[in-house]
């Protein structure tokens, strides 16, 4: 038995024993993900103070500091227990490093199929819309996010031994573009914007 093959197996092993709590660690991050979309709804308080001049409130951009940091800390840990419950699925639908039923093989393959829950498609959709949901969708954190995804992919290969199925780098290839769609949509918005207001102008110079 190679040490790749004994990294994977004991890769499996760790990923089983502990997938009751990557699922739960997921549906925390879901929950995150659905109260930050509330918060994101909520009227957004005023972050200056008025005095002689406007004057910075430090609290309040210390508090977005935290809030920005902890919601990159959680995107890491997103990325690691997908992967980690896509890379289970991957390894069971083959059956021949972990012993399993028919069954089970059968459901795995289904879902790491492409249009499966696990399949490289809608692994790597569900990544993008927490990426998205937050940063409220904001251009601006775009690198933030896909630094923050690169390097949960890095602790997922980690644990793995240092590569992870087939799948994932399939997976990452596809997040990482949906990255690159999002940063082109933004700047193609910004310069729509940009040509109403050109032409707004100019329609208002002509009257």
């Amino acid at each position: 038995m190679s040490i790749v093959h004994n990294s994977h197996h004991s890769g499996v092993k760790a990923y089983q024993k502990n997938a009751k709590d990557a699922k739960v660690d997921e549906s925390k991050s879901k929950s995150a993900e659905e109260v930050k979309v509330k918060e994101a709804d909520k009227p957004k308080e005023d972050t200056f103070v008025k005095s002689n001049e406007y004057k910075t409130d430090v609290e309040k951009v210390n508090a977005m500091k935290a809030n920005l940091s902890q919601n990159i800390s959680a995107f890491k840990q997103m990325v690691q227990a997908l992967l980690g419950n896509q890379s289970v699925a991957s390894w069971e639908s083959i059956g021949d490093l972990i012993k399993i039923d028919e069954a089970t093989q059968l459901a795995a393959q289904e879902a790491i199929s492409e249009n499966g829950y696990w399949g490289v498609n809608q692994t790597a959709e569900r990544l993008l819309d927490f990426a998205k949901a937050l940063t409220g969708g904001d251009p601006s954190k775009i690198e933030l996010m896909r630094n923050a995804f690169i390097e949960g992919f890095k602790a997922a290969e980690k644990v793995w031994g240092g590569k992870l199925p087939d799948i994932s780098y399939q997976t990452y290839e596809k997040v990482m573009e949906g990255f690159k769609e999002w940063e082109m949509s933004a700047k193609m918005q910004d310069q729509t914007q940009s040509q109403i207001l050109e032409q707004a102008k100019a329609n208002g110079n002509g009257n």
